[in-house]
């Protein structure tokens, strides 16, 4: 009986953690910088938006700030899932090797690593 493992959900979820910080957050925050801040808009932005611009520019610099540390929260994640990736293979690489010593005591045959 063939020993095998499937690592393809736990990549999968690595590969999904790099996407997020890499790609995906970096985008809104690109998006939060270029449409969430009014201040560029003058007059035309209105006597009353105006008159929040200090409160809008806060709001931005900390909505940045939290997507920020959501990008380090994600990238984190990822290098912790291949962390735990190779950890699992390291285990099994072992559990294996221990039970083909004890299946070729017996007179069985060592089955392959897959």
């Amino acid at each position: 009986m063939p020993l095998s493992v499937e690592y393809a959900d736990l990549s999968l979820a690595q590969q999904v953690l790099e996407r997020q910080s890499s790609q995906h957050l970096a985008n809104m925050r690109s998006f939060l910088k270029q449409w969430g801040d009014y201040s560029d808009g003058g007059e035309d932005a209105g006597l009353l938006m105006m008159a929040f611009n200090p409160v809008n520019q806060e709001v931005v610099r900390i909505g940045d700030e939290v997507l920020g540390l959501l990008e380090d929260a994600h990238g984190g994640a990822a290098d912790h899932m291949g962390q735990t990736l190779e950890s699992y293979a390291n285990a099994d690489q072992q559990i294996h090797a221990a039970l083909a010593s004890v299946t070729e005591m017996l007179g069985g045959i060592r089955a392959p690593v897959q």
